[in-house]
């Protein structure tokens, strides 16, 4: 008979001799696998996190727009002389002892006093307007107050 010849292996392909052998490798890196594909995760996670929070969380809202007045700009002493003039004709209004004015709105730019708001009748409406004009540092009236006519 002839002699079996052996298989002479190289000492990397020695560990895969035996089937047990093999099925530890197998396990080996299905184990090794399943931790890596874990942290892979884990990193991934963080990553697409810290990136949205890094996005959304640290903008700023943007700044409030400028009132638009017509292209004109006030100085502080304006400003003050208006808020001033707004003051009087409220008070003007308020110690009317015809009407209630709570419903009116008094707003004052250069000089211009605007009235807006509600009033029940064409009467208080003209005597608001009359009010105001008579008021220290009003140049001019914008009256704007709207009548409204109650459903009885």
């Amino acid at each position: 008979m002839a002699k079996a010849k052996k298989l002479r292996l190289t000492p990397l392909e020695a560990p895969y001799q035996t089937s047990k052998t093999k099925e530890n490798i197998v396990k080996i890196t299905s184990v090794n696998t399943g931790k890596a594909l874990k942290i892979f995760c884990l990193i991934l996670s963080l990553s697409a996190m810290s990136l949205l929070l890094g996005v959304t969380g640290c903008s700023t809202p943007p700044p409030p727009p400028a009132p638009i007045e017509s292209g004109h700009q006030q100085s502080a002493g304006q400003k003050t002389d208006d808020q001033n003039t707004s003051t009087r004709v409220n008070a003007a209004l308020a110690q009317d002892i015809e009407y209630k004015f709570d419903r009116v709105n008094v707003e004052t730019f250069n000089g211009t006093v605007q009235l807006s708001g509600f009033v029940s009748s064409i009467d208080q409406k003209n005597r608001a307007g009359d009010i105001a004009e008579k008021v220290e540092g009003a140049k001019q009236v914008r009256d704007n107050i709207t009548v409204q006519v109650s459903g009885n």
